[in-house]
């Protein structure tokens, strides 16, 4: 058990004590919405330097 947790995560020992993977998809999942969050972010961002809506009232 102990040889499989420090093999799964030597650097974050305190993290996984529960004794199961949990832990570790748990930590996937959360960096996967960080990414998510991220691009969304930056999305939002740029429609907000760059709105589309004054171009087109600017065509008509």
């Amino acid at each position: 058990m102990i040889n499989r947790l420090l093999l799964i995560a030597p650097n974050e020992s305190t993290f996984y004590k529960v004794g199961n993977d949990v832990g570790y998809y748990l930590a996937i999942i959360l960096i996967v919405l960080l990414f998510i969050a991220v691009i969304v972010c930056l999305r939002y961002v740029g429609q907000d330097k760059y709105p589309p809506q004054p171009l087109e009232e600017e065509q008509s």
